[in-house]
């Protein structure tokens, strides 16, 4: 589907609406009768491939007490499309009049045809999902920690993820898109199989800003951490200031050490992905400070 977003950012990821759905639900009573194996889960989101999430993600499983699930399932966006179906929930919803805390007396002289559980029980289901994919399997191999890296959510799916877990770790991660471009370059990924693939500087930049954007739109308000590429390996502040946000102790030696990296040497940037970038990603590259590396 084409949308004003362009058409490789198909509408399974657009989540705009998702923010003010999910302040909606929240202020909804909720079962909490849903055990959880770890209050702060680590949730990593980064803008697009090729931006070190995989280096980050060992970075955090570096904690032999944490393990950091890698884009599970990822061009079928199970999370996406979870989060998506509470887009349109607000206080005018029609569904709310059909729970079955609305009723009274024998359900069978009402009208029935639209009897759900009411919204009070939405976070529980969501929440046993995340518990039985995630959670459980971890703490079967022994971690007490778990989390999860995605290369194709948004911010506004962290609003959902921080509606689950509102003690999760967020960490948005951006590199600048030209470096990531490059090592992108000649692959023919998928945002959604099978009809999202992107292929071409235009349309992996446009993957990029959206999801950037995203993540420059809902950072502060989600309390989440700002991740740059460039910072990873070059900046010993940024290590300690993830540590200490992760609530783990990282090794940061193994940062010196490449593990399924090509090997051979990239073509150089050309003109025309330069002018592709500068039209398209200039102002979310300067807002971010991000340096090609």
């Amino acid at each position: 589907m084409v949308n004003r977003y362009g058409k490789s950012v198909p509408r399974e990821i657009v989540g705009g609406k998702l923010p003010n759905a999910i302040q909606f639900l929240s202020a909804a009573k909720s079962d909490d009768s849903v055990p959880v194996h770890c209050q702060s889960p680590i949730f990593l989101l980064s803008a697009g491939w090729r931006s070190g999430s995989t280096l980050v993600q060992r970075l955090i499983c570096s904690d032999e007490s944490t393990l950091m699930w890698g884009e599970p399932f990822g061009d079928r966006l199970p999370i996406s499309r979870m989060s998506a179906s509470l887009s349109e929930f607000d206080e005018n919803d029609g569904h709310l009049k059909y729970s079955i805390e609305s009723f009274n007396g024998k359900l069978a002289n009402g009208w029935i045809a639209n009897l759900n559980p009411g919204v009070e029980n939405l976070r529980s289901a969501h929440l046993a999902f995340f518990e039985k994919l995630f959670a459980e399997p971890a703490a079967a191999h022994g971690y007490q920690r778990w989390g999860v890296k995605w290369v194709r959510l948004t911010a506004y799916d962290a609003c959902y993820l921080r509606w689950l877990y509102p003690d999760a770790k967020l960490l948005f991660l951006v590199r600048h898109p030209l470096s990531a471009y490059r090592s992108y370059r000649g692959k023919n990924w998928f945002t959604v199989r099978p009809h999202h693939c992107v292929s071409g500087i235009a349309s992996f930049l446009r993957h990029w800003r959206y999801l950037a954007s995203s993540f420059v739109d809902q950072n502060e308000s989600l309390d989440a951490m700002l991740v740059r590429y460039q910072d990873i390996k070059q900046n010993s502040i940024f290590q300690k200031q993830l540590s200490e946000y992760i609530g783990i102790q990282v090794d940061s030696s193994l940062l010196e050490s490449k593990v399924g990296a090509r090997s051979e040497k990239q073509a150089p940037i050309r003109i025309r992905e330069k002018i592709y970038c500068h039209c398209l990603a200039r102002h979310l590259i300067q807002k971010l400070n991000l340096a090609i590396a």
